[in-house]
Parts: C-alpha cells; sequence; structure tokens
C-alpha cells in the first residue's frame, strides 16, 4: 500500500468547533407562518448553482431557510454566521464542521492544512474549498445564513471565497442569505449564464392573503381583509413590524396612521437595535437628514444637505436594502415608510433645531420647483402656517382643480 493511499484513507482530522448551534438548522419559531409560495421560489432558485437570499432585518430569511431545508430531500449544510466569522481560521472551522455534519470525511485536506499551520494563499484556499465539497459527491445544499457578516472579512479570504462559488463542483448548490447582497464580482456574469437565482424583500412581502393568515395562526384572531390590506399597506409587507403591530391591529374604522405609530417604542426599538444603530455614524447623519425629504432625488438631496456625494450614498444605502425602490421616473428612490417615519421621529426629537431648518429648507426647494405638495408638507412639519397660506392664494384654485385635496385639507 502506497503512501499516498494511506494518507487517502486515514481518519480525517478533528476540528472542534465551540458553538455547535451555528451549524445545525434552527428550530422553527412559531410567531410567523409558513409561506408556501417562497418555500417553492427557494426551491427554484436553489436549483441554480447559487440562491441569493437578501432582505433587511425582520423580512423572515431565516424561517424561510429553515422551511425550505426541512422541505427538501436531499442532505442540507447549515451555517449560521455572526461577526467572528469574519476571521478566515474560524469560518474555515466552522464550514468544515458543517459539512461534517452530513458528511464525515468533508474537507480533509482543508482541515488539515489549517491544523498544520499552512499559510494559505487565496488560490490555495480556493483548491481547498473546491475539494472540499467535491469530497461530499454532490447532491446536496450548503446554506450560507447571515452571510453579510462577511462584508469586512480580508479581501484575500473573499476573493477565494468568490473563486470557490465560480469552481462549484457540479450538482453542488449555496444558498447565501444576508441583510445585503454580496459583493462579488463573479455573481453578474454566473447571473448572465442563468447560474444564480435571487429571492428579495420585494419577494418576502407579506399579501393581503398572508396578513389576515398570519393574524389567524399566530394570535387566534381575525382580521377583515380591507384591515388586513390596510396592516399590509401601511408595514409595505414587512413581517417584523406585522408582528410587533399585531397585538393591536386597526379597527374597521379608519386607517392606521403613521403619526401613530411614533408612541410605539416596541417597534421603533426594534428599527433602532437591527438597522440603525448598527450603522456608521456618517450614514446614520445621512439618513436623518435626507429621511425629511418623502422621496429621493439625488439633486435635492445634495441641495438639502449640502453636499455633492447623495448618489453615492443612495447606491451604498441600496446595497443594504434600506432604499424601497432603485430608483427611476415612475419610482423614484425612498425610504420604507416606517424605515422613515422611525428617522424623522428620531431626528424631530433628538435635533428639533436642524430638523425644523432642514424642513424650512426642503420647504423653499420644493416651492421653488413648483412641487406645490412637498412645499406644503415641509411647511407643515414647521408649522409654517403663514407660508401655508401664502401657497393657497397663489396656487389653491390650482390645486384644487388639479384634485390636490389632501394637500388642500
Amino acid at each position: 500500500m502506497t503512501g499516498k493511499t494511506k494518507a487517502a484513507r486515514a481518519k480525517p482530522v478533528s476540528l472542534d468547533v465551540p458553538y455547535p448551534a451555528k451549524i445545525e438548522i434552527p428550530k422553527r419559531r412559531q410567531a410567523i407562518v409558513r409561506r408556501q409560495r417562497l418555500v417553492e421560489a427557494l426551491a427554484e432558485a436553489a436549483g441554480r448553482r447559487i440562491a441569493v437570499v437578501t432582505a433587511p432585518p425582520g423580512y423572515g430569511k431565516t424561517t424561510l431557510l429553515v422551511d425550505f431545508a426541512q422541505s427538501c430531500e436531499g442532505p442540507v449544510c447549515w451555517y449560521s454566521l455572526d461577526e467572528r466569522d469574519v476571521n478566515p481560521a474560524t469560518f474555515l472551522r466552522y464550514f468544515v464542521a458543517a459539512g461534517r455534519a452530513q458528511f464525515p470525511e468533508f474537507g480533509a485536506e482543508l482541515a488539515a492544512a489549517l491544523t498544520s499551520g499552512e499559510e494559505l494563499s487565496a488560490g490555495r484556499l480556493t483548491d481547498l474549498l473546491v475539494a472540499a465539497t467535491a469530497s461530499a459527491g454532490g447532491g446536496f445544499i450548503f446554506i450560507l445564513d447571515d452571510f453579510h457578516c462577511l462584508d469586512s472579512a480580508p479581501e484575500d479570504f473573499r476573493k477565494a471565497l468568490e473563486g470557490w462559488l465560480y469552481r462549484l463542483p457540479p450538482d453542488v448548490h449555496v444558498v447565501l442569505s444576508g441583510r445585503s447582497r454580496p459583493q462579488f464580482a463573479v455573481l453578474p456574469m454566473m447571473e448572465v449564464r442563468r447560474e444564480v437565482g435571487t429571492i428579495t424583500a420585494a419577494d418576502f412581502s407579506f399579501t393581503c392573503d398572508e396578513v389576515a393568515l398570519l393574524f389567524r395562526e399566530v394570535l387566534g384572531k381575525e382580521i377583515s381583509l380591507d384591515d388586513a390590506q390596510r396592516l399590509a399597506d401601511l408595514t409595505e409587507g414587512w413581517a417584523g413590524a406585522l408582528v410587533l403591530l399585531a397585538e393591536r391591529p386597526p379597527s374597521g374604522s379608519g386607517d392606521v396612521a403613521l403619526e401613530q405609530l411614533r408612541g410605539s417604542d416596541t417597534l421603533f426599538q426594534y428599527i433602532s437595535l437591527e438597522q440603525f444603530d448598527p450603522l456608521p455614524g456618517e450614514v446614520r447623519e445621512f439618513l436623518l437628514g435626507s429621511a425629511v425629504l418623502r422621496t429621493l432625488d439625488v439633486a435635492i438631496v445634495n441641495e438639502l444637505l449640502g453636499i455633492a456625494a447623495a448618489e453615492e450614498k443612495l447606491t451604498f444605502l441600496a446595497r443594504l436594502n434600506l432604499l424601497v425602490t432603485p430608483g427611476d421616473l415612475e419610482q423614484p428612490r425612498r425610504y420604507h415608510r416606517l424605515f422613515r417615519a422611525f428617522l424623522v421621529s428620531h431626528l424631530r426629537a433628538s435635533d428639533p433645531a436642524r430638523f425644523r431648518e432642514l424642513n424650512e429648507k426642503a420647504a423653499r426647494i420644493s416651492e421653488a420647483a413648483h412641487h406645490w405638495d412637498d412645499a406644503v408638507y415641509h411647511y407643515i412639519q414647521e408649522a409654517a402656517w403663514d407660508s401655508i397660506i401664502q401657497i393657497t392664494d397663489r396656487v389653491g384654485a390650482r390645486l384644487f382643480e388639479e384634485g390636490h385635496w389632501d394637500t388642500l385639507a
């Protein structure tokens, strides 16, 4: 028997991990409904080499992954990432452990390289990752949840992962799920080849029927379809907000106004903790200032905030899924309705002087552009009643004829 044959048959190097729960499929939470349409959509996306699942916190990404994993007939390897996994050695140990949860000899060569202290170049690491997934023989799915935790990983390590994804062995499928889209140059090229499937925040949005189902199955309450539609519109289908608002659904007599939600400490604390607080200070500052505007025209944002980098900042926020639409003539860029309500409330409470100053400036910009609806909105925010009277005197008749009755009211 040759040395090579002995090595091939040697017992794989043991790699223990401190938190085994990270490589186990989580138990399903009961406070959410199973949505078969999303499970089927992910199954279709995962039929390609890579499936990319992206949405902000609270949209139900992990719940979907659990439902999908439990519905799979073949093996599923699971790895829940956190901020510690930006360390390549930590990631690789858990990667091997996740594979071995299904395939005991998974990644033998990679494990040996890790324990030997070998210095791994990006190319060498790519080869080891490809060999590890090939060692399982195909026919399985590898789920990496909270993949956005690797956004700040070392560049060479990210290049190695990118090379691995591009060279995935046949019949091996990877699901990358996170708050932001992975910034890998190979993904657009693979999309052109139809090797990438995607699930986005728009896919996660609860429909009217799903809102009614949520109330029925989670709270044991019935809600009218009209009220369900109001909640769907108000939350824009955001699962986390629906759950937090579920204890006080709208009455049949009227809408739930965003103004009422400003007293919802639980919802706004959730938004602050999950979406706002983790961002860098300069990003938070930009969010608070730009949120004064109901839509995010680049030129107006630049003028309002006295900057020249609005496009760059909005592109960054779009990658983080903090913008509802990418922006075009029919659908201008804007923040999620509840996220913007939080930002406006936060700015008003933390810096009332800046809140008034920005609304006054936004009103004058809107008035100069003859955007009367926006001008009146901003003057109302700063309680500039005399300015509103002046606009009404100037263009009130035109607004009435054009049907801008809400503004007049």
